[in-house]
């Protein structure tokens, strides 16, 4: 079996049982998210729109008019 990577072991999906189980702590988690760089300055606006469907509806919550 391949060593975990940081990227394995601090994944976001994982890291909660990861820590439960005593693979990495809690304080170990935080150090590497202090040490992650600021990425926000490399963000883009996203622009959507969303079409008149009945995803749509169920994501607004308004019931569609009825004909």
């Amino acid at each position: 079996m391949s060593k975990a990577t940081d990227a394995d072991v601090f994944d976001k999906r994982v890291v909660n049982r990861l820590i439960q189980n005593g693979t990495i702590t809690e304080a170990d988690y935080k150090k590497h998210l202090k040490g992650l760089p600021d990425r926000a300055k490399d963000a883009l606006p996203l622009e959507a729109r969303l079409e008149e469907t009945d995803l749509s509806t169920y994501l607004t919550g308004k019931d569609k008019e009825k004909d």
